[in-house]
């Protein structure tokens, strides 16, 4: 009895054993092929074991091991030279907020963005297979770019004590251009309506590509009005400007009002924007406050994607 009591713990090891192999096979083969169709993975799997194996099955080893299917994070697109430029950026930050060389409440953040009537994309029906942990992994992340389709592009700026003037521009703004009605107007009335000293100003301007190309022009009227531009802000960054929450906000917003003509759009849009000087003054502030977890993260991912 004894003996055939060994034989059959045997047998129930060497069948847990071969459990275990084949699931970490179908792991495997999610990992490898983790934007796949469940339906494509369970052919994979099936060829691979010479076995069949339902779909189901599949999915249930899946969230056994705490993967299932997530809607691919959009994030602007980041390659090493990216991250290290992000990484030294946010290491740099952190000394002179940590030093007190930087006051919050001095902070503008600045940036432009498309408004559109439209303001809803539809999405594929594509689903990152992986852990909720290894949602940021640039595997898992879709890259994206600025802009695209009709609308408004609108400049902004914002800081702890409100939102600055909210300027329409062309989409394809030169230099000089940007220099004259940016710099020199959007920028200066901002200022006067936060009440915030030029000199005091600490001005963080996003690099996106479009930038390069009026870079000595912009730094050259900074000059001349003595604004205190950071340089060495790093492109593809949204995560580190609080903006970005805005205009978010401010998309869904006019999503709700439905415009139907540009002239709306532009109405609708002066009209909620000026309103986070107001009702959602709190929501404004807490977003700046969060800068320097913003940066702490951006160290963390060693200059790659961040939950921001």
């Amino acid at each position: 009895m004894q003996k055939n009591n060994e034989i059959s713990k045997g047998g129930r090891q060497k069948i847990a054993f071969s459990f275990q192999v084949k699931t970490n096979k179908i792991i495997n083969i999610i990992q490898q092929n983790n934007i796949q169709s469940w339906q494509n993975i369970q052919a994979e799997v099936s060829q691979s074991l010479n076995l069949n194996v339902s779909v189901d099955t599949i999915i249930r080893r899946a969230k056994e091991n705490q993967i299932q299917g997530y809607l691919p994070l959009k994030k602007p697109l980041l390659n090493q030279e990216k991250a290290n430029k992000r990484l030294d950026f946010a290491i740099n930050i952190k000394k002179q907020l940590d030093s007190k060389n930087l006051n919050l409440k001095n902070f503008i953040f600045t940036d432009e963005t498309k408004l559109r009537l439209f303001q809803s994309e539809v999405s594929g029906n594509v689903y990152i297979k992986c852990k909720k942990e290894e949602r940021l992994e640039p595997k898992n992340v879709i890259g994206s770019v600025k802009y695209g389709g009709g609308g408004i592009c609108f400049w902004g700026s914002i800081s702890y004590v409100g939102v600055g003037e909210l300027h329409m521009i062309q989409e394809n703004i030169t230099g000089e251009i940007y220099s004259k009605q940016i710099l020199e107007k959007a920028l200066v009335n901002s200022l006067q309506k936060m009440n915030i000293n030029v000199k005091d100003a600490i001005i963080f301007e996003d690099l996106d590509p479009k930038h390069s190309m009026r870079c000595k022009t912009s730094e050259n009227t900074a000059k001349k009005m003595n604004f205190n531009i950071v340089q060495d802000y790093p492109p593809a960054s949204p995560d580190v400007n609080p903006i970005e929450n805005i205009w978010s906000l401010l998309k869904g917003q006019i999503t709700k009002q439905a415009p139907s003509s540009l002239q709306e759009l532009e109405k609708i849009s002066q009209k909620k924007w000026m309103r986070f000087n107001k009702d959602r003054y709190s929501v404004l502030k807490n977003l700046i406050l969060s800068f320097p977890r913003r940066i702490e993260e951006v160290i963390q991912s060693k200059g790659w994607y961040t939950k921001y």
